[in-house]
């Protein structure tokens, strides 16, 4: 630890975050919250609809060919909110009241 002028140590809380600290932290709560979200979502496609084993893989490898797709800009998130709604009559930002 660094010491201060008068030769006692500095607390770590009393030090600066950068801003990588920053992005760091951000990135960190970012992907627990995304992990979050999936282990729901995957305990209740198993436990509530059946899915097994061979149906999980499937769906997290389309689940990963459509992320591929987005990030890649050959699919956009409205186009796919857009579809939801049309052929589903859902709308993702509704999704409180679905219940």
């Amino acid at each position: 630890m660094s010491k201060n002028s008068k030769g006692k140590k500095t607390n770590p809380r009393d030090i600066p975050a950068t801003q990588a600290d920053v992005n760091r932290a951000k990135k960190a709560a970012y992907n627990q919250a995304i992990d979050t979200c999936w282990a729901v979502i995957m305990n209740v496609m198993h436990d509530k609809y059946g899915f097994g084993k061979d149906r999980m893989k499937r769906l997290w490898g389309q689940i990963g060919k459509l992320s591929d797709e987005v990030t890649e800009g050959r699919v956009k998130v409205n186009d796919i909110k857009r579809t939801l709604l049309e052929e589903c009559g859902i709308s993702i930002e509704d999704a409180q009241n679905w219940s």
